[in-house]
């Protein structure tokens, strides 16, 4: 499957559209509401949640869509613990890669810490993936073909 520019436009303003379209899949309506508000632009999104409410899902998601949607795009996935990374955020990206469509999975290559992303067949720029713990939060900044994604496990107690 190839997407054409147009189609491309129109899944960069809707990660939502992107989902469904290319993963065959419904974001729950909490996450939905998160992946618009990136899309809308909005730099820094909180919300609260338990276990088990697709956070992670979402992650990989909008990740996917943001390198599949730009050119020359990096993102920074980070968490407090590398075990947040590699024994959840990485099995569930590398889940959702297998489920793209033939020819869109091929352009993934995933590797322990970085997945890159070939946009078009010769692209003279990368579009990566790059898995960090972070504990500085200071040095993360943003800029238009930059995301980065901060996985933060709270656990609260009565």
């Amino acid at each position: 499957m190839e997407l054409s520019k147009e189609q491309l436009l129109a899944l960069r303003l809707n990660p939502v559209a992107f989902v469904r379209l290319l993963l065959d899949a419904e974001p729950r309506p909490h996450q939905a509401e998160v992946m618009m508000a990136l899309a809308r632009g909005e730099r820094q999104i909180t919300f609260a949640s338990g276990r088990r409410v697709g956070k992670t899902t979402m992650m990989a998601w909008l990740s996917m869509w943001f390198e599949m949607t730009r050119a020359d795009a990096k993102t920074v996935v980070t968490a407090p613990a590398s075990s947040q990374l590699m024994d959840a955020y990485a099995p569930e990206f590398r889940k959702w890669v297998n489920r793209l469509p033939e020819g869109l999975n091929e352009r993934w290559n995933v590797r322990a810490e970085r997945f890159d992303y070939r946009l078009m067949d010769k692209q003279p720029f990368e579009n990566f993936i790059t898995l960090r713990t972070a504990r500085d939060r200071k040095s993360t900044r943003l800029n238009s073909s930059h995301l980065v994604i901060s996985y933060a496990v709270f656990c609260l107690k009565k």
